[in-house]
């Protein structure tokens, strides 16, 4: 949500998830885990590897502690999935 702020919360699926010109990204709990996941995680820029996934388009990160959580990081690929969405939807 500080990421961008205007971005609408809502809950889909039994999940908090996040859009802006179209579905952004969503949280999930699992047995032993969180999940964010991005709806078109597959063309985010991730260097590191971080985010899993073999859709064509949705990935996600598996947060399984608290020193899992990059909030700069996080918050870099929430505003990239912004901007994705912008360009589709133009």
């Amino acid at each position: 949500m500080e990421a961008v702020p205007d971005i609408s919360e809502a809950i889909k699926w039994g999940n908090p998830t996040f859009e802006k010109n179209g579905k952004v990204c969503y949280l999930s709990a699992n047995t032993g885990y969180i999940s964010l996941g991005f709806f078109n995680g597959a063309s985010l820029t991730d260097p590191e590897g971080k985010i899993e996934g073999a859709g064509k388009k949705m990935r996600h990160i598996k947060v399984r502690s608290l020193g899992d959580i990059k909030p700069e990081q996080y918050a870099s690929w929430v505003r990239e999935a912004v901007t994705l969405n912008q360009r589709e939807s133009a």
